[in-house]
């Protein structure tokens, strides 16, 4: 063991990203720890964010990330600069179980999310791009998504099922 870091609070999530690694904690607190100087510090905090909900899940993408955090029956996104923990933006994406997501990934266009329901990709200002209604759930195991915008499900009966989500199509001369 190099050192030993000791938090205040419970981590619930964290994720890695070029400038530390984000974390968030059980009473709604996150933040930015990373190593200066060959020893582990905090780069900055967030205590209050205006809400008593936990932070259930974090995505990065470049220099930023998404905190989803459940909100009722909303999922809300809190998108924020990773070096400076500055909020940009915070948007609703409706209906999503944060207790059952199934996958979580950042995408060229922004974001991928799912609940064992519902799929969706949306851009860092909260526009969707898609929304996906799924299969039941007693009738697959996993479910990816790929640089192609395909959601591919892998089912129990070993068969895997491909959905494209966003085509677009462009005038070529042949």
């Amino acid at each position: 063991i190099l050192e030993e870091i000791v938090f205040a609070g419970q981590v619930i999530t964290a994720q890695s990203c070029k400038e530390g690694v984000l974390l968030s904690f059980a009473d709604g607190a996150f933040g930015l720890c990373a190593i200066n100087k060959n020893s582990v510090e905090s780069i900055w905090v967030h205590k209050d964010i205006n809400t008593p909900k936990t932070l259930d899940y974090i995505c990065s993408k470049n220099d930023k990330s998404i905190l989803c955090l459940q909100n009722n029956f909303n999922t809300d996104v809190l998108l924020i600069e990773n070096k400076t923990g500055s909020l940009i933006q915070k948007f609703t994406l409706g209906q999503l179980n944060l207790k059952d997501i199934q996958f979580l990934k950042s995408t060229k266009n922004g974001f991928f999310i799912c609940d064992s329901k519902k799929a969706l990709e949306f851009t860092s200002d909260g526009t969707i791009l898609f929304e996906a209604t799924l299969p039941s759930k007693n009738k697959w195991n996993q479910i990816f998504y790929t640089e192609k915008n395909q959601i591919l499900l892998c089912l129990k009966n070993w068969e895997l099922n491909s959905f494209v989500m966003n085509q677009s199509v462009q005038n070529s001369k042949i």
